[in-house]
């Protein structure tokens, strides 16, 4: 299952490509409206909406929602952006970097270190 994930990826920028005549901004406002067009309906098929609306009468919440989804969709358009530029090898290399930067950025702003990256207890076996 994975390798498919990974193939699918790896042709994902020349599906961008193909859309080369349209501006990043409206290949990354359709993907919001489509995406967010499909979770609601998968929602409304499960039944779970009063867990959504329990989502929305928390502040802090809709906050932290709010700053992810603009975060994610400025991934996406930097990412639609470079594919149309044809600015690939800058953009795997953003990819690769990304999640390293997202932890080191963490540890600074909240001075917490990952469960993963934490020493293991003294006297402690590893898993198997």
């Amino acid at each position: 299952m994975q390798g498919g994930s990974y193939l699918l990826w790896g042709f994902v920028p020349l599906y961008w490509a193909m859309l080369a005549g349209v501006a990043p901004v409206e290949i990354t406002l359709h993907r919001i409206f489509w995406g967010a067009l499909f979770v609601g309906g998968v929602t409304v098929l499960r039944k779970r909406w009063r867990e959504i609306v329990a989502i929305f009468r928390k502040r802090e919440t809709i906050l932290a929602l709010t700053t992810s989804s603009v975060l994610i969709a400025l991934n996406w358009g930097i990412f639609i952006w470079c594919v149309s530029t044809h600015h690939l090898v800058e953009s795997s290399l953003g990819y690769y970097l990304t999640p390293l930067v997202s932890m080191r950025w963490a540890l600074f702003c909240w001075a917490k270190r990952s469960r993963a990256c934490a020493a293991p207890p003294s006297g402690s076996r590893p898993s198997q």
